[in-house]
């Protein structure tokens, strides 16, 4: 679609750079929003905003686009906690065993999400079938 073979080939590797660097900056900046508000409140707000960009991230037109949204995925993400949320839900004994099952379901759900693009190819309509998924199971 955007002409990244040959010459353009490092823009697919130079757009996960800027997602791991949307990922940095959203540590340090959800690090001091979630002790001031709380991780409910960022987790509500990080959810729906994740929601929108990924909408228009499915929409994206061109690659600077792309890559911008990308940044801001990285940055979202990091303000939906729920592996320390999950952790502290339980006493120190039980933590290992519900982080491990937690790690575990994430694995399972991300290799139904590679079967799910399997099925899905065009990656526009991946995307906003994804998101409208995530929404769906959110807020149901």
């Amino acid at each position: 679609k955007w002409d990244l073979l040959c010459k353009r080939n490092y823009y697919v590797e130079l757009s996960q750079i800027f997602f791991q660097l949307g990922c940095l900056a959203g540590e340090i900046f959800f690090s001091y929003l979630i002790d001031k508000y709380g991780r409910r409140m960022c987790q509500i707000v990080t959810h729906a905003v994740i929601f929108f960009l990924g909408l228009a991230y499915a929409m994206a037109y061109n690659y600077t686009t792309f890559a911008v949204l990308r940044v801001f995925i990285g940055v979202a993400l990091n303000g939906t906690a729920g592996l320390m949320y999950l952790i502290e839900l339980f006493d120190s004994k039980h933590r290992t065993i519900a982080s491990l099952m937690c790690q575990i379901i994430d694995v399972l759900m991300l290799l139904l999400l590679c079967l799910l693009a399997y099925v899905i190819f065009n990656w526009r309509s991946f995307h906003s079938f994804y998101f409208r998924l995530v929404f769906a199971k959110i807020y149901s």
